[in-house]
């Protein structure tokens, strides 16, 4: 919809129509919203210039209701708000690419038409002797990251979103106005209300409206909280992971042989900044936290006095007063969205995308073995113990390390802070290491001790990934 119907046209200014035509319902998808960069998050409705305006016309389609509605503050950075969507939206690419580069390096390993960057000599369940090894495996998870990344949002999708600045016509004031006005009746044909929640945004009243609109509008519909912070500490973790493969290869280069203790101690220099920066993220959990505790309708911010009364009007009319709706945020609100806040919630195809990057990087051990000639049994329980268990147990740590920083992410003095940030980097490498020596100790004991060590890892990693609260509410 480009121009007003003839009838809106002769809306007065003084009371808002908070009704909605069907014919302005205007939605985007997903994937498609983050094309070109991510350039329609980028930009706030207030700041789009011409050349905004037509690129967003261009984008948008008509539609009869969405899928999703995305409520959000153009408070916080629109990079921000792009990764984290491209982030849940691309794991699936990811992981297909990372399958594919890994065969094909796999293959042309076996075909010996990948050259490898230096020789060690290895001892292992009855092997020894001189096996080459080469950085291909980990190049493959790299670059599947990367390129996963790039092709997601081409990928066809049909969930149909709201989003605000190319679902209300922002080039004619007249539609701006309607659309504003109307997102009770955009809510009303939305199934899902998604949150994309940061600090700013239980601070401003139009995203506070439209919590309390879509309960109102749409009481069957699914009101998802989808804090930033999530994608944010993920992406760092996969970043760490990755500068730690990198820096471990270099390593490797510069000091093998009988300088390996020292390689693996440098590459696990990287663990402190990172640790650090998760315990400095994990802080806005507990800000969202005390936000929904601590809720006051009355000291939202709203950019005027008129859209301030209309909505303590229209919320008012809902719940019976202000009051009573921030006793709703405080209570019912509180319990339904801030329970999943109360440990570390990493969805299970993040896991699998750390997974897969670690996997990537023991493979590459994997090859050399077997580049090496070393018998079946010797790669049986490579595999096993130093990769299979190796993943899980890694995973297990990384766990650990994420609890810890969210234990210790409480505000401190600067001191006391990176004290914390430093406690948490030992106890992370000293689990790592036990689980290394652990793995180095059954990959020497054959097969058998190998496949106990891969089922105990397979077990403790699929209760610290939230198995033990699924088998207390089997019980139940």
């Amino acid at each position: 919809v480009d121009a007003a119907p003839t009838e809106f046209e002769a809306e007065h200014a003084s009371e808002p129509d908070v009704s909605l035509d069907p014919r302005l319902l205007r939605g985007i998808s997903l994937h498609r919203s983050l094309r070109d960069l991510g350039r329609v998050w980028k930009t706030a409705p207030s700041k789009l210039r011409e050349v905004d305006h037509a690129f967003l016309s261009r984008r948008v389609t008509q539609v009869d209701g969405f899928d999703v509605f995305l409520s959000h503050t153009w408070q916080t950075s629109g990079r921000l708000k792009v990764w984290a969507l491209l982030l849940r939206t691309g794991w699936p690419c990811i992981l297909i690419l990372w399958c594919f580069f890994n065969v094909m390096a796999a293959s042309l390993y076996v075909a010996e038409l990948l050259p490898y960057h230096t020789w060690y000599y290895d001892t292992s369940y009855n092997f020894a002797g001189w096996v080459p090894h080469g950085l291909w495996m980990r190049a493959a998870a790299i670059l599947a990251v990367l390129m996963g990344l790039a092709v997601a949002p081409y990928r066809c999708s049909s969930e149909i979103c709201f989003v605000d600045v190319v679902s209300i016509n922002q080039a004619d004031p007249r539609l701006t106005r309607l659309g504003v006005y109307g997102l009770e009746g955009f809510l009303s044909k939305s199934k899902e209300l998604r949150v994309l929640w940061s600090p700013p945004l239980l601070s401003r009243l139009w995203c506070i409206f439209e919590l309390a609109a879509f309960r109102k509008a749409n009481p069957s519909g699914q009101v998802v909280l989808a804090p930033l912070y999530v994608e944010t500490m993920i992406g760092m973790v996969m970043m760490g992971l990755i500068v730690i493969m990198i820096t471990f290869m270099l390593a490797q280069i510069l000091a093998w042989g009988e300088f390996g203790y020292i390689s693996t101690a440098f590459s696990l220099l990287p663990i402190l900044p990172l640790v650090h920066y998760v315990r400095r993220t994990l802080r806005e959990k507990r800000r969202l936290v005390a936000a929904l505790e601590s809720f006051d309708l009355h000291e939202a911010g709203c950019s005027t006095d008129f859209d301030r009364e209309f909505i303590h009007a229209r919320i008012s009319e809902w719940y019976g007063s202000p009051e009573a709706f921030t006793e709703y945020v405080r209570g019912p609100l509180f319990r339904e969205l801030a329970g999943p806040l109360s440990g570390i919630q990493v969805p299970i195809a993040y896991w699998a995308l750390i997974a897969a990057i670690e996997t990537s990087s023991l493979l590459e051990f994997q090859m050399s073995y077997y580049l090496g000639g070393a018998p079946w049994d010797t790669l049986l329980s490579q595999f096993l113990a130093s990769v299979l268990a190796s993943v899980l147990w890694r995973v297990v740590c990384l766990t650990l390390s994420l609890n810890l920083c969210d234990w210790c992410s409480a505000r401190s003095s600067l001191t006391i802070d990176l004290l914390k940030s430093f406690l948490v980097w030992i106890l992370t490498c000293g689990i790592l290491y036990v689980s290394m020596v652990l793995d180095f100790i059954c990959q020497r004991g054959g097969p058998l001790t190998a496949a106990l060590n891969a089922l105990a890892a397979i077990f403790v990693a699929f209760l610290s990934l939230g198995g033990w609260n699924w088998l207390c509410r089997g019980r139940r």
